[in-house]
Order: C-alpha cells, then structure tokens, then sequence
C-alpha cells in the first residue's frame, strides 16, 4: 500500500498491522452498519451490555461505499472465528496441566483457572465453568459444585 501512496487513518503511508486488522474486522468497512451491538439492561445502572439476542438488531446495507467486498469480510471473519478457536485450545492446554481435563457438567465447556481475592491472603486458585462472564448477556452462574479448588 505504501508504494500505492494510500494513506492510513492518521494522514500517514506507512500501513501497521493493526490499520489492515482494523478494516478486516469492522463492517463498516464493507457497506454494513449494525444498530444495537450493545443494549442497556437496566437504565438506573446504565451498564451496556453484547446484544446476543437480546433486542433486535439492525442492519442497514450500501450504507457507504465499501473498501472490502462483502464475500472477503465474511471469509476473513470466518478465518478469524476459526484461527480464534484453535489458538484458545492450544493456549488453554499450556496455561494449565489441567486444562481440558474439567468440563462443566452443565453446559459441557472447558473450565478455566482463575485467582479469586488476588494479591489478598484469601487468595485462591479454582477452576470454574467458561460461561460465567458477567459480560454476557446470557451470564449463567455456575454452582459451587462446578468450582474445583487447586492448591497452590
């Protein structure tokens, strides 16, 4: 792109990796705008949250002109979905001697290790279910009886 004398997002011709990233993941970049990726639960909070079927989305197409066609966003997000799935296995198996050994008995997911009270003298190692992230919309508190405790 340099010797093409484009200019990235900052007026600049040097292209990093994260400028062509950054195109090759956001659909704006191809025509496409999405309304309500993120909704608000509860107004008094004003905590938002990923919309995974929460509210109804939007999608309005030939927004703007595209730079990417819309078959090349979709191949690259599907390289990324499964490049993504891979590296997490191949990370969760060296983080821990045990990963891939606990499955949650509910929803079948790997657990994961995680540090309660960190830096405190509570501090604890347990493996919990993958699914209790409080950022999603469909947060599923695991039973005490998913943790594992793991002695230090």
């Amino acid at each position: 792109m340099k010797a093409m004398k484009y200019l990235n997002g900052k007026k600049q011709a040097e292209w990093t990796i994260n400028n062509i990233n950054r195109i090759l993941s956001d659909e704006k970049y191809c025509g496409l705008v999405i309304l309500q990726k993120t909704v608000t639960k509860d107004f008094l909070s004003h905590k938002q949250l990923k919309n995974d079927g929460l509210e109804q989305q939007y999608v309005i197409e030939n927004h703007n002109e595209g730079i990417i066609s819309k078959e090349d966003f979709e191949y690259v997000k599907m390289l990324r979905k499964r490049n993504s799935d891979a590296s997490n296995f191949r990370y969760e198996a060296c983080a821990s001697p045990f990963a891939g050994i606990f499955f949650c008995r509910d929803c079948h997911r790997p657990m994961v290790k995680i540090s309660t009270h960190p830096g405190t003298i509570y501090k604890r190692i347990i493996y919990t279910c993958k699914n209790t992230s409080k950022k999603n919309v469909n947060y599923i508190k695991c039973n005490a009886k998913n943790s594992i405790d793991y002695e230090l």
